[in-house]
């Protein structure tokens, strides 16, 4: 229920996410999770749910690549 709740006021305020190096992608931090995602006009795209405490590595690897 968390991660609904937080996708859907991501999808209400898409730019409430964290910038990243890549323009395109943010993140909403819910707990000890990452919200990894991308907008455009129309649409949300949820990329991953990142449990933060992993490498922080792998979160960047998520990020950086597509």
């Amino acid at each position: 229920m968390l991660f609904v709740q937080a996708t859907e006021f991501v999808a209400r305020n898409p730019n409430t996410g964290q910038k990243t190096t890549r323009k395109e992608i943010r993140v909403k931090l819910i707990g000890h999770y990452a919200l990894i995602y991308e907008f455009n006009d129309k649409s949300l795209f949820v990329l991953a749910i990142f449990d933060t405490r992993q490498n922080p590595k792998k979160l960047v690897k998520i990020v950086t690549e597509k």
